[in-house]
């Protein structure tokens, strides 16, 4: 880069760091600082952020320097080969078919999938991005690599074509985190388990438990359909480019047989328009959240439910109160919650 020269300027030199965060290095040539119109210019001479790459690393596909993150796609490539192999550690599934029901979502660079592809050779994967799509199949030619949105995909078909319940495993956009996992739930007959990495405050949602600030939608949703357990915390550092926020590597072992119990009587609707009612004034009482509700379903609460904070019910609850206010049962009998 042509560096501006002038009297009494010392050198300007601008370099990038790990984290791709432009930094600039002033050297002590001279007493004085450069003018602030050599450093708008430096700082216009600004260039895309690229992953660090040493030289032992060059043929590594995830340590790709060409292929970016897109922040409108929300990723933040895994970079750690520590905490890769942990991650990778926890998919144990289907071993005696290769793998064929395995599918990996967003792949990316192919962090994951340099590891899995090995153990693995009949995975699948899906990746919306075409040039991690052209990437993956330059790095891995035998690899399956479905060019679609998660969002979109049809988990009824891929099981079926898989010969069965699926494993899903992956490194979770923030941004759709929650669309994919209310996905999954939807899907969950279709899918044994999940191993997914997604934002800390995301999964304690998940696993939280009632009288907790953490529980709400998400959390009744995900342990009516499964058993969620957080696997291990994960730091931003693992990360490229490095987010703000801490993740989390979790786990979803789906129960379809136990929720479809336990659904039989309402409709995924009917759950739905209950939940997110009660949940959006968490902090009101039961008669003053779901007023809405029980006025135009013409019902009223049990005394007994109408003090309780939408917070105090166990998922479980939710389903017997969903059967009373769409008037599939008489009464109901929801216990106190301890915290």
């Amino acid at each position: 880069m042509r560096i501006p020269s002038g009297r009494n300027h010392m050198a300007c030199l601008a370099f990038y760091n790990n984290a791709g965060l432009q930094l600039l290095l002033w050297s002590t040539a001279s007493s004085s600082l450069c003018s602030w119109k050599h450093r708008i210019w430096l700082m216009k001479k600004k260039k895309p952020m690229s992953l660090h790459t040493t030289a032992c690393q060059q043929d590594r596909p995830d340590r790709n320097r060409s292929l970016l993150s897109k922040q409108s796609l929300g990723q933040n490539f895994l970079y750690d080969d520590g905490y890769i192999q942990r991650i990778c550690n926890q998919v144990n599934f289907d071993v005696e078919n290769g793998g064929k029901r395995i599918v990996e979502v967003g792949p990316g660079l192919g962090a994951l999938t340099r590891i899995l592809h090995q153990r693995y050779p009949n995975m699948t994967t899906i990746e919306i991005d075409r040039r991690a799509v052209d990437h993956l199949h330059s790095h891995f030619p035998r690899l399956e690599v479905i060019h679609q949105d998660v969002l979109s995909t049809d988990w009824k078909a891929l099981a079926e074509s898989r010969g069965g319940p699926l494993a899903v495993v992956g490194n979770l956009p923030y941004n759709i985190t929650t669309p994919i996992l209310f996905a999954l739930i939807k899907n969950s007959c279709h899918i044994d388990h999940a191993i997914l990495t997604m934002q800390l405050e995301v999964a304690r949602r998940i696993t939280a438990k009632p009288r907790s600030k953490d529980f709400g939608v998400l959390s009744v949703f995900s342990q009516i359909h499964s058993k969620p357990s957080i696997l291990f915390p994960i730091p931003p550092s693992v990360f490229r480019p490095i987010p703000q926020v801490t993740s989390a590597l979790i786990r979803l072992d789906f129960q379809p047989q136990r929720s479809t119990e336990l659904l039989q009587h309402v409709t995924t609707e009917e759950l739905t328009q209950v939940v997110r009612t009660a949940f959006q004034q968490r902090r009101k009482r039961m008669s003053n959240s779901l007023k809405s509700l029980t006025t135009r379903l013409q019902k009223n609460l049990p005394e007994d439910i109408q003090n309780r904070r939408a917070e105090e019910l166990r998922p479980e609850d939710f389903i017997q109160l969903t059967e009373y206010l769409f008037g599939h049962r008489e009464n109901i009998y929801i216990p106190q919650t301890l915290k």
